[in-house]
């Protein structure tokens, strides 16, 4: 049985490096089955991360991470392709990590999280800490774990307050206004949201301040400073449109939906929650 893998992922493999086109998802997923069926780690290392990146821009996140998380397993036991990994294998837990959330799988995104942020050394790599503790954070609140997230986006902005100013401080203090905008907490998540607006107009990060603007505006229209609110909005979705982030508009035109709705807009309403179903 495994020289018939090995004979099938030889056949995969060379209509892969043959062909005119580029390999799909699905090509890629099966040759990095086939490696590791065949019980030929390192290729079937390498062939499941170029699997994962390429189920990543198949929009198929449960695929991706199935595939990095079988390079993780494989990680030690091919060392010389883990070293020459296009992803390295802090890249890999966050990558898995966001793919498990993605798939709505959102304990395992917070364990994949805790693994790497076991291997990094937030004295020394301060930002790179920031970041996963971020992500935790934003995973925690889809747990949900309101307390745990808090503590998560507290330390994600300890972490970050380094000279000079950075993207991660400007995504951890988005991060953590969104926390108190959910839990209603509208005039702390206002001054959060500010702060981090600003770091991120610092930065040049057009996306995270998009998604600061988000927040001030839902917070804002919330407190019934609805005309400001909805201002802060159609900035945020002008941004996001401009970066082409899908995901962040998506979420600046749906919160611009039920803020219109909020001032009793609810034509405009519907006109702004079509486009975000189109």
């Amino acid at each position: 049985r495994h020289r018939m893998h090995a004979r099938l992922a030889t056949i995969l493999a060379d209509r892969v490096q043959s062909g005119t086109a580029a390999p799909s998802a699905a090509e890629l997923g099966q040759l990095a089955f086939h490696w590791y069926r065949a019980r030929d780690w390192p290729r079937a290392l390498l062939a499941s991360v170029q699997a994962g990146l390429a189920a990543e821009a198949a929009a198929a996140p449960s695929s991706a991470e199935r595939h990095y998380e079988r390079a993780l397993e494989l990680w030690d036991d091919a060392p010389e392709a883990a070293a020459d990994s296009t992803l390295d294998r802090g890249t890999l837990l966050r990558r898995a990590a966001e793919t498990a959330h993605l798939s709505g799988d959102y304990a395992r995104g917070i364990a994949l999280i805790g693994e790497a942020l076991a291997d990094v050394d937030a004295d020394a790599e301060p930002l790179r800490a920031s970041s996963l503790l971020e992500f935790l954070g934003y995973c925690r609140i889809a747990g949900p774990d309101s307390e745990g997230a808090a503590q998560a986006y507290a330390a994600a902005v300890d972490a970050a307050r380094v000279e000079p100013v950075s993207t991660e401080l400007a995504r951890a203090l988005t991060g953590m206004s969104l926390m108190q905008s959910g839990q209603g907490h509208y005039q702390d998540a206002i001054a959060t949201a500010e702060e981090g607006r600003r770091a991120a107009v610092q930065v040049s990060a057009p996306a995270t301040q998009a998604r600061a603007l988000t927040v001030l505006g839902w917070s804002l229209c919330n407190l019934g400073r609805v005309a400001e609110g909805l201002a802060h909005l159609e900035r945020a979705q002008l941004l996001a449109s401009a970066e082409e982030d899908i995901p962040t508009l998506l979420w600046t035109r749906g919160q611009l939906a039920a803020g219109l709705l909020a001032a009793g807009r609810a034509a405009a309403a519907i006109d702004a929650a079509s486009d975000v179903l189109d």
